[in-house]
């Protein structure tokens, strides 16, 4: 559940909703696309996902070396 910056009080964003506030960088609630980028938890979970794509890539790329363009 998101909490207000002001008043670590828990409370649902409004999508619609511009206050100043928000902008707060101790609002870093995960779940909400606006607030989760300045999560450090973010950044990590990014990264972990980045390199499981790369992961994936590799394996299919030492599996048939050139053919990949042709399977999308």
């Amino acid at each position: 559940m998101s909490r207000d910056p002001t008043n670590n009080q828990p409370l649902a964003r409004d999508p619609f909703d511009f206050d100043d506030k928000w902008n707060n960088p101790k609002y870093d609630y995960l779940g909400e696309f606006y607030s989760s980028y300045v999560n450090p938890i973010f950044w990590r979970l990014r990264g972990w996902v980045d390199d499981r794509i790369e992961d994936w890539y590799n394996a299919h790329e030492a599996k048939s070396t050139g053919n990949r363009a042709n399977s999308i």
